[in-house]
């Protein structure tokens, strides 16, 4: 809170707050939900980035103590997630929809979806089409789409890394093509 303290002004001004980020947040729940409260006793608003894979119940003091949670979704296969992730997407999807259910009845925080696009992992048509049905299922009409971009390469050469495989950026038709799948509204 002392670290924070001084830019409280800022946040109160600009309509801003805390953003926990990672990692994933959620494998400190208690920790975080301590500086949430904190957080929100000031005034703070306090929002959370997730994957989504979390111990709902560990986490349930946490998620009552912020205004927002930006859901990052990924892969929604199950057996491809375990594929490429190292576990199954079940919970995941299941969190998403408790999360969703306790907004709508004002009893948590706004839920916002997002969609990383991954050339390769999370471009594919049926990786589109599977999220989409998933919101429309859930009644969602908005999901934001965040394009891939390279600019971790830059801080693996920082860190002294080797390179990853160079991924190409999908050029601005090809993510209005992505979007067009969802027929939603986006942000």
């Amino acid at each position: 809170m002392e670290e924070l303290r001084p830019e409280f002004s800022l946040f109160k001004t600009s309509g801003g707050g805390v953003t926990f980020t990672g990692g994933e947040p959620t494998l400190y729940p208690e920790f975080a939900s301590t500086l949430a409260k904190s957080l929100r006793a000031e005034g703070i608003d306090v929002a959370l980035e997730t994957c989504g894979l979390f111990n709902l119940e560990k986490s349930k003091p946490l998620l009552w103590e912020l205004n927002l949670v930006f859901f990052d979704i990924k892969i929604f296969d199950d057996a491809q997630h375990k594929k490429l992730c190292g576990t199954g997407n079940a919970e995941i999807k299941n969190n998403f929809k408790y999360l969703l259910d306790d907004w709508r009845k004002n009893k948590g925080p706004f839920i916002w979806p997002r969609l990383p696009i991954v050339p390769e992992i999370t471009d594919g048509h049926n990786n589109i089409k599977g999220w989409a049905g998933f919101l429309r299922e859930l009644g969602l009409t908005f999901l934001t789409i965040a394009p891939y971009h390279p600019m971790g390469a830059n801080k693996r050469r920082w860190l002294g890394l080797p390179p990853t495989r160079e991924l190409r950026i999908h050029t601005e038709e090809e993510l209005q093509s992505i979007k067009q799948l969802f027929f939603l509204r986006r942000y």
